[in-house]
């Protein structure tokens, strides 16, 4: 590939290098939290039948799984293959960044090249993963998500409890202190 930084971190993953690691003792200890997603856990399954007038989709586990194992030893051709097939030929800048930091210095400079001081963004695993917001705060660059759950969460100076119920952890009628 013309990717030395995704080759590299490629290679990572194929020899088994990398590990996911995450720091889960806040959140195993944040009632709120807990209560949430135990009411969400008891009642997610009948808000589900009620919307859908009692249909309920078949499973798709298993033939789920079988694509995952199938498709995963392949997706880095399929990301490089999209880079440089679509992104690139209709004009888009594909950055890679082999650590958080470098990431982010690569959003910070991005920035700076332009003067921006505003960054309106979406919903982004990678930029929570990296801190993005947080590490763009000392350079004098706001972030405003656009996701309302993740903003609510933003307003709260919180980390998302979920990425699809990113404020999970926050229960209605509590007031968050915001900047």
């Amino acid at each position: 590939m013309n990717h030395p930084a995704l080759d590299e971190r490629i290679e990572e993953l194929e020899d088994g290098s990398v590990f996911f690691t995450s720091d889960m003792e806040q959140p195993l200890h944040n009632p709120n939290l807990a209560r949430n997603i135990g009411t969400y856990q008891r009642n997610w399954r009948g808000t589900r039948d009620r919307s859908l007038g009692g249909d309920r989709p078949p499973s798709n586990s298993a033939s789920s799984s079988r694509a995952s194992r199938r498709m995963l030893p392949t997706s880095w051709t399929f990301l490089a293959q999209f880079t440089e097939e679509q992104a690139e030929r209709t004009g888009a800048k594909v950055h890679t960044a082999r650590t958080a930091a470098d990431a982010v210095d690569l959003v910070r400079q991005i920035c700076e090249q332009h003067g921006t001081k505003l960054i309106v963004k979406s919903k982004s695993m990678v930029s929570e993963e990296v801190e993005l917001n947080h590490a763009l705060e000392p350079f004098g660059i706001d972030v405003v998500e656009t996701d309302l759950g993740e903003w609510i969460v933003q307003k709260g100076h919180e980390r998302p409890s979920h990425i699809v119920g990113p404020c999970r952890s926050i229960s209605v009628g509590v007031k968050l202190e915001s900047s």
